[in-house]
């Protein structure tokens, strides 16, 4: 028997030179840590306050930062060679534990809110795929009902990321939808924008 909806957390453990190293090359390696947890938080608990079954899954040594979650979240690792791989991995993870609907979500978008998921899964009651755009030109969420693999071949970190998935959903015959375009902190530009917005950010 399948369970309902899983929203996964697809994030990277903060650890110092391995977050945020776009932002890192102009606001150094600490304050890019700095954002990137604050984000990750923040990511946290909009994810803590729904109601649905919640997963963590992470690359990195992140177990003893992500061990205080365990009430709310199931903590699993990232598995695969690649980012497309590992987000499939994720995905195909969560449908074969019963789940008819996985969402997986980023961690880095600076405006993303609890209606988002909840948009999502409405959409997968009409689509195979949904989507959130993100400003860059990539993707924050991504939403299946059963695992397809709309990821191989897909540069990652370019401009054209969110068409070439969307050439690659429709080249398989399967329907989509798009969410709320979002933002994300990659750049020094991102955060002096937001920082009004997000106070905790401003003083990185």
């Amino acid at each position: 028997m399948s369970k309902k909806e899983n929203l996964i957390l697809f994030c990277k453990a903060p650890e110092k030179g391995k977050v945020k190293t776009r932002l890192a090359a102009t606001i150094g390696q600490d304050a890019a840590l700095q954002v990137s947890e604050s984000l990750l938080s923040r990511t946290i608990e909009l994810l803590a306050r729904t109601d649905f079954p919640k997963t963590i899954c992470y690359l990195g040594e992140g177990e003893d930062y992500f061990s205080e979650f365990e009430k709310d979240f199931s903590l699993t690792r990232q598995q695969g060679k690649d980012l497309g791989e590992r987000m499939y991995n994720a995905i195909r993870r969560s449908y074969l534990q019963g789940y008819s609907k996985s969402i997986l979500v980023g961690s880095d978008i600076v405006d993303l809110s609890t209606e988002d998921f909840s948009d999502a899964i409405t959409s997968l009651k009409e689509n195979d795929i949904v989507l959130g755009p993100a400003k860059d030109g990539g993707y924050y969420l991504v939403g299946m009902n059963s695992p397809q693999d709309i990821f191989s071949g897909i540069t990652w970190g370019s401009s054209n990321t969110l068409e070439s998935t969307i050439d690659k959903i429709r080249s398989q015959g399967l329907s989509f939808d798009l969410l709320s375009l979002r933002h994300d902190i990659d750049r020094e530009e991102d955060l002096k924008t937001f920082a009004e917005h997000f106070p905790e950010l401003s003083h990185c």
